[in-house]
């Protein structure tokens, strides 16, 4: 499996912090019990994501720099960019 470049700049930061890593797993485990459809949890996944991404983006140096370079974050969007 191939990741665009937000969702492998997340997994690089949660291999770092193991406390954020071990939330989101109990997070999507939660997620997947309670939803009956596949697609729906995933895309509620997704969304979640994206939000904890443009969060970490205002707080975490190598967030911030990928940000101020790629151009744009879309706080609103609960959907990944299209890379």
């Amino acid at each position: 499996m191939s990741l665009n470049r937000y969702e492998q700049r997340i997994e690089d930061y949660l291999q770092g912090h193991k406390e954020e890593r071990q939330f989101w797993m109990s997070k999507v485990q939660s997620i997947f019990a309670r939803e009956i459809e596949v697609g729906t949890a995933a895309a509620r996944i997704e969304s979640e994501l994206w939000r904890y991404y443009v969060e970490r983006s205002s707080v975490v140096e190598d967030f911030k720099q990928a940000a101020r370079h790629e151009g744009r974050l879309a706080p609103a969007c609960a959907t990944w960019p299209i890379t």
